[in-house]
């Protein structure tokens, strides 16, 4: 379809109210024609009156439809919108890592920063999805890298806990535009915690050269070890106990609890030889 026919600048202007599909035939551009052709050959023109239906815009959103997206907005679509679990559309655009779409709703005023139900902004979803533009582009526009979601998680948390080389680089990325390392959510847990327990050694490497306290512990009292001994990451020998970190192999969490004895609780043979071999004390096991 031509889209000389929606030019708004001519008179006479004939005004239809079109649904979204009206857009992609050429029903439009041929009753403009008409028009053109009863107005004695004067240029006419097509404004179109959109007739709203909630969640239309969040819909082409996932569907990547960039196109229909820059049509909704310029017929007056709501770019904060939400949808039932506080979504708005820049959530979708960079939670599927669509950076077409970003830029777009960035570029006509959309909210970098808003909260969904979970009081997540699009930047926390782009870096667990490992989308690395995505995240470029939203912290380009000033978002927020410290924003903390209802569990008081905030995007390095998750980028940290991250599977993908790209949460990696993310997390990097993070600290660079100086993401809080040590950063706390609601349960007192840290990015170098969940690093620890997910077995991200390259993360939990960056973390602690970027100065993450690798004694710090969280409201259960639970230090980055504990969780690397409950999930037998024997990997982090070196970094949680060697390279200048020296975590304490004896550190007891609220219930008394050892690393030795989560260990011992969850059958990590390996990761017991790891803690002897560091001289820990067996009489301290919870």
């Amino acid at each position: 379809m031509s889209l000389g026919a929606l030019s708004t600048s001519a008179i006479p202007v004939l005004e239809l109210p079109v649904c979204l599909s009206d857009l992609y035939d050429t029903a439009p551009y041929a009753q403009a024609l008409r028009a053109q052709s009863s107005s004695g050959g004067r240029r006419a023109s097509l404004r179109i009156r959109w007739v709203s239906q909630p969640g239309r815009l969040h819909k082409h959103v996932k569907k990547k439809d960039v196109f229909t997206v820059r049509i909704l907005l310029a017929c007056g679509a709501d770019i904060e919108e939400r949808d039932v679990h506080g979504f708005t559309p820049l959530h979708h655009a960079a939670d599927s890592g669509d950076n077409q779409t970003c830029k777009l709703l960035m570029d006509r005023g959309a909210n970098v920063d808003s909260k969904d139900s979970a009081g997540r902004t699009p930047l926390s979803y782009g870096v667990e999805k490992g989308n690395t533009e995505s995240c470029q582009l939203l912290m380009d526009r000033d978002a927020d890298v410290d924003s903390k979601d209802s569990a008081g998680r905030t995007p390095v948390s998750y980028a940290a806990g991250g599977a993908s080389y790209q949460c990696f680089v993310i997390c990097g990325i993070l600290l660079d535009r100086g993401a809080t390392v040590d950063s706390t959510d609601s349960a007192g847990r840290t990015p170098l915690s969940y690093a620890a327990e997910k077995g991200h050694s390259g993360s939990c490497q960056l973390l602690i050269d970027r100065g993450a306290n690798v004694e710090l512990k969280d409201s259960a009292g639970r230090t980055p070890l504990s969780y690397a001994a409950e999930q037998g990451r024997t990997g982090f020998r070196e970094i949680l106990m060697d390279r200048g970190a020296h975590a304490d192999v004896d550190s007891k969490d609220s219930a008394g609890r050892t690393p030795l004895f989560y260990a011992v609780e969850q059958g990590h043979t390996e990761f017991c030889g790891v803690l002897l071999d560091k001289g820990v004390d067996v009489n301290s096991t919870g």
